[in-house]
C-alpha cells in the first residue's frame, strides 16, 4: 500500500513461486483500494498517515500487516522492520497475530524483537 520501495525485485522473488496449489501475487495497492484477497499487506511509509485506518479496517481478518515505520506495532500491526546498528532486524506484535488468527512461526518469535504478547 503506497509507494513501494521494492520497485520490481518483489516481483521477480516470487515469480513462478506456489503456496497450497496458488501461485504469489504481488498487487501494489492505493489507499482507499479494496483490499479483498489480500493475505499480506506491507504498508509503506508513504501511507504511513493511513496506518491507524487500515489497521482498524483490518481489525480480525486475517492479514499479515508488515512495515517500516516506527510505532507500527504500537498501532496494531504485526511485523515492522526496523534498521539496528545497520541491519535489518524486526518486531513482532504477537498479540495483533493472535487476535487475527495468525500464527507467528516458534522460530522467526526467536530470533525477532517481540513488543506485544508473549515470547515461545
Amino acid at each position: 500500500m503506497g509507494e513501494d520501495p521494492f520497485d520490481k525485485k518483489l516481483d521477480a522473488l516470487v515469480k513462478g513461486e506456489v503456496v497450497q496449489s496458488r501461485p504469489l501475487v504481488v498487487r501494489r495497492l492505493n489507499v482507499g483500494e479494496d483490499l479483498a484477497g489480500c493475505q499480506v499487506l506491507f504498508i509503506s511509509r508513504s501511507a504511513k498517515n493511513q496506518m491507524p485506518t487500515l489497521l482498524r479496517q483490518l481489525k480480525g481478518t486475517p492479514v499479515l500487516t508488515v512495515a517500516d515505520s516506527d510505532g507500527f506495532t504500537d498501532l496494531g500491526g504485526m511485523v515492522n522492520f526496523v534498521l539496528v546498528e545497520e541491519k535489518v532486524k524486526f518486531e513482532i506484535n504477537q498479540t495483533a497475530a493472535d487476535q487475527c488468527g495468525l500464527q507467528i512461526s516458534a522460530k522467526l518469535l526467536k530470533i525477532a524483537r517481540v513488543v506485544k504478547g508473549s515470547t515461545p
